[in-house]
């Protein structure tokens, strides 16, 4: 038995339509709050809520935060105005709204899985800024081959059958001993 592992690599980068769609190149994770809670995500398929705020398009509406981990807010009427420079700094009509919270870990043994595409930190790990760089009107797909994990799978499935194979021919020859022992006696 192996632990599960989460593979921190960067996936393939798809251009996308929309402006608020971004990814990160390089080591880094968004910012969001989740509940109460900081998580790290690499999803960057944003938009914005009808208040203005800049969301998760994942149906969790977990807020995306700026480089001082507050919640981004712009207006909602100008989202074909918004930019977004490779620093992660957000501008709407040319103006500056703010800097787009983009963060990365000393030790990637501080993150833990938090169920769909967000990470946990574990306390004591320290968030730092990152040096990856954000585009906007990209979006980071799957770092999961499909094809080895089916194989994988599989040979997970094989190593099952086999074991419980073998545990019905040692619960069979057991059976038979303690049957054909009494018997003779």
């Amino acid at each position: 038995m192996s632990p599960t592992q989460v593979d921190l690599t960067q996936g393939p980068i798809e251009p996308s339509s929309s402006p608020l769609h971004m990814a990160i190149f390089g080591s880094g994770y968004f910012a969001v709050k989740d509940g109460e809670q900081t998580r790290l995500t690499r999803n960057g398929n944003f938009m914005l809520d009808r208040q203005g705020k800049l969301i998760l398009a994942d149906g969790s509406g977990s807020a995306i935060l700026d480089a001082q981990k507050q919640p981004i807010q712009l207006d909602p009427t100008r989202v074909g105005e918004v930019a977004v420079a490779p620093d992660g700094t957000i501008t709407v009509g040319g103006a500056i709204a703010t800097q787009l919270g983009v963060f990365d870990v000393a030790d990637p043994r501080g993150l833990v899985p938090a169920g769909g595409t967000l990470i946990a930190v574990r306390p004591n790990t320290e968030l730092r800024p990152s040096v990856a760089t954000v585009r906007s009107g990209f979006l980071e797909a799957s770092n999961v081959d499909p094809a080895s994990e089916m194989t994988q799978l599989l040979a997970a499935q094989r190593q099952l059958e086999a074991n419980a194979n073998m545990i019905r021919y040692q619960d069979q020859s057991l059976s038979k001993l303690v049957n054909e022992v009494g018997k003779i006696s």
